[in-house]
Parts: structure tokens; C-alpha cells; sequence
């Protein structure tokens, strides 16, 4: 879905299945940090000023997503201030996800 360190270009929202979110270490291993179902989002933080993928995202269980352009999602958050609150809370959650892993 997405490499980590690499742009985002799309923001996609989980309406099942579910993704892996893992950080990618120098030798190329990957350790698995969080999961996002269909409560989440992939690719969000590019609506904070983030543009680069903090994580790879790999589906893990076939999902459909709902997906939206970076132009369109930033512009969207730029307008409301509930998604950037929801943005955070989602970054509050996966923050917790990480600790417990």
C-alpha cells in the first residue's frame, strides 16, 4: 500500500480487512509496529504537514478501502478542524499500539 519514506499519494480508509504497519530497519528487515482496521486510516498524517510515509503498510487480510488523493485529503483537513482532531487521536492510537509491541 505504501513504502516507507516515500511520498504519499493517496490516504486510504480500511472498510474491512486489516493492514500492518512496520517500520523498516537498515538490513531490510521489517518489524511490525501497529495494525489499522477499519477505524483508521493509512497515509493520514500526510494531512499534518507529514508527506513522507512514516511506516510501510502492508494488507495483511484482503481489505477494500475508501481512498482519497493527498491533494484532496489535505485540502479537506486544511478546512475542518474535527478531521485534523480525528488525526490526532488516530496518531494517539497508533502511539499506543507501538508501546505494547
Amino acid at each position: 500500500m505504501q513504502e516507507q519514506e516515500t511520498p504519499v499519494a493517496h490516504v486510504c480508509f480500511p472498510m474491512n480487512g486489516l493492514v500492518s504497519l512496520g517500520s523498516v530497519m537498515e538490513d531490510g528487515r521489517e518489524i511490525a509496529t501497529a495494525l489499522v482496521g477499519r477505524d483508521g486510516a493509512v497515509g493520514a498524517f500526510v494531512g499534518m504537514d507529514c508527506p513522507n510515509a512514516l511506516t510501510r503498510a502492508t494488507v495483511q487480510i484482503p481489505a477494500a478501502c475508501a481512498v482519497i488523493t493527498e491533494s484532496h485529503f489535505r485540502a479537506a483537513v486544511s478546512r475542518s478542524e474535527r478531521i485534523r482532531d480525528v488525526i490526532v487521536r488516530s496518531k494517539e492510537a497508533l502511539l499506543g499500539q507501538v508501546h505494547q509491541t
